[in-house]
């Protein structure tokens, strides 16, 4: 069974700034794209080639919305979106979903969202994901069928351990696109510690000190929220200087 497409306020919400968002099933949207992003399609298995041309598909749209389209959606060096200037702007895939968010607010230098089909992770993936605080934290709300009623609550999945690791894995995917712009590196699940708040449906982000850009500028704030939504995760992210 084909997961429906959220209505747009759920999107909408995500975010304290102004977005445009655009969500769409995952199907085949190549006669659409421009000349570079075509190119892109002669190395891609076909399901990547329906996830590409989706995710620059609803990019596109959402771009059109804020009337900063361009011909083509190119791919950086790390397969990164290269956004128009001006523009910060994040794409991501999954169950069988495609969803481009992207804003012109000024100060904000990078955003992330992410959409995932909750799945229960394998221990050794839980592990490599989760903290060791995280792992205290799932494991009490695994325990509270109150506080697990109060997360969970209008969701169609029986949340255990891998389950609630996912949400973790969403959100930390979130971040690492909202980050990535900004600084050109990658970081470790390990690397985020995240701290949840049931009730706003938000989280707080602590990097590991080793990082180049642990210590964020005076002024920097990073800001996330989560959705969950009968088998679907969404986690969305903004950094702002």
């Amino acid at each position: 069974m084909q997961t429906g497409v959220p209505p747009d306020s759920v999107f909408i919400d995500l975010f304290e700034i102004p977005v445009a968002v655009v969500c769409r099933q995952v199907q085949d949207y190549r006669e659409l794209l421009g000349v570079l992003e075509a190119q892109r399609l002669k190395k891609m298995r076909e399901n990547r080639i329906l996830e590409f041309s989706s995710g620059r598909f609803c990019a596109h749209q959402a771009l059109q919305m804020l009337a900063s389209d361009c011909d083509d959606i190119e791919v950086g060096d790390d397969r990164q979106p290269i956004w128009p200037q001006g523009i910060a702007g994040s794409i991501s895939h999954g169950a069988k979903l495609a969803v481009a968010a992207v804003t012109q607010e000024p100060g904000c230098i990078g955003l992330g969202i992410d959409i995932e089909k909750v799945s229960a992770l394998e221990s050794s993936v839980v592990n490599m994901v989760c903290t060791a605080s995280e792992l205290e934290w799932i494991d009490r709300i695994c325990r509270d069928s109150a506080a697990k009623g109060e997360l969970f609550q209008n969701t169609a999945v029986d949340w255990q351990r891998g389950h609630v690791a996912c949400l973790f894995f969403s959100i930390k995917e979130s971040i690492f696109k909202c980050c990535f712009p900004a600084y050109k590196t990658w970081f470790e699940f390990q690397q985020a510690s995240i701290t949840v708040d049931v009730a706003s449906s938000s989280f707080q982000m602590e990097l590991a000190p080793e990082l180049p850009f642990s210590q964020f500028a005076s002024g920097m704030r990073f800001s996330g929220r989560y959705h969950l939504q009968s088998d679907l995760v969404i986690s969305s992210a903004v950094l702002r200087g």
